[in-house]
Order: C-alpha cells, then structure tokens, then sequence
C-alpha cells in the first residue's frame, strides 16, 4: 500500500551487483508512490549496450537523461551501479548503499554466470566497501549502508523507509574485511 507523499523524498539506492537494488527500489517505489528510475533501463534505452550484452555507462549521457527524467518530479528514486558518477549531490536526500557478505555474493554470481575475473573483481570490491566509499566521497552525510544479507527485500525496503522518514537515523556498520578473521569461507575468497 502506497503512504502518503508529503514530504519530498529523493532516494538512491546503490550497491555491488546482486545486493538487490532493483527489487528493493521497485518496492519502495510502490510503498512511497513514487516513481523509480533505472539506470540499467536508462542505458539500455540508449543503445548504449555493448555487443556482448553489458551496459555501458557513458556517465554524461545517462546523467542528462537522470536529470530531465526527474526535473518535474519532487519526489523519486534512482538505483542502479555508479550512482554517484551520474547523480548530483544536491539531487539527492538520501543514498542507501546495499552490502552483503561477499562469499554470499560470490554464490549469486557464479548462479549468474559471471566468469572467474569478474566475480573475483566484484567480490573484493564488496569486501572493502568500494560503492560505500565512493558514495561516501560524492554524498557525505547523505549516505547510510545496509547489510541485505539474510533479510527479505520487504525488510530491505521498510528499513529504507524509516530512514527516508527520520525513524531510523542510525548507520549500520559493514565490515567484511574484520568478518573474513572468524568466517573461513569469506576469508578463502579474499585471499
């Protein structure tokens, strides 16, 4: 059920590849009742998909299309990867990075068909938290992390919520690289 829109709310929802960005910006999309733009979709509409099916992100480009898709709009939510080459700062109330343990990523990838290179890349890049720093550095304060792991899209989203309304201030912390030191199958996958 959609709740009322009373106060703008500008939300990006970012992550490694399988955190469930699109899943969980479709739902608050229908929670919030407001629309949800996708940078994946965005791209792909602009012929800026590779031969070898990847979407390629030319930042200007796709940026623009961001910027005019949302210029009427008081309310939104943007998701997708390199959020933060592509949106602007002032464009944004809030940015919700989703984490998850990278050895259950790993999973999710090799499912997906990724080959040995790319999920190793996406792997590391989760474990030291590169979209979380890179959000960090563009957003500031704007940015809160959540850990997916382990919890429904449903619970994903209503946590977004609270925070887009000021119920839920606090910032969990993600740390796989100190979790890798009790968890075997993490630590094989980072070394």
């Amino acid at each position: 059920m959609a709740r009322q829109n009373r106060t703008r709310r500008r939300i990006g929802v970012t992550g490694s590849p399988a955190t469930g960005k699109r899943t969980v910006a479709e739902l608050l999309s229908r929670m919030l009742g407001v629309r949800a733009h996708s940078i994946n979709r965005l791209a792909a509409e602009a012929a800026l998909v590779t031969e070898g099916g990847e979407v390629e992100l030319r930042a200007g480009r796709v940026g623009r299309m961001l910027l005019s898709l949302t210029s009427g709009e008081d309310s939104y939510i943007i998701y997708g990867p390199f959020l933060w080459d592509l949106f602007p700062r002032s464009r944004l109330d809030l940015v919700v990075v989703l984490r998850c343990n990278p050895a259950v990523l790993h999973r999710r990838y090799v499912e997906r068909g990724y080959g040995a290179r790319k999920a190793a890349d996406n792997v590391t890049a989760e474990a030291i938290g590169y979209v979380y720093a890179e959000c960090l550095s563009k957003y500031g304060r704007k940015v809160r992390q959540m850990d997916a792991t382990g919890r429904s899209p449903e619970q994903v989203a209503e946590a977004v919520v609270a925070m887009a309304e000021g119920r839920a201030d606090d910032e969990e912390s993600v740390d796989w690289l100190s979790a890798a030191a009790e968890d075997p199958e993490l630590l094989r996958l980072l070394l």
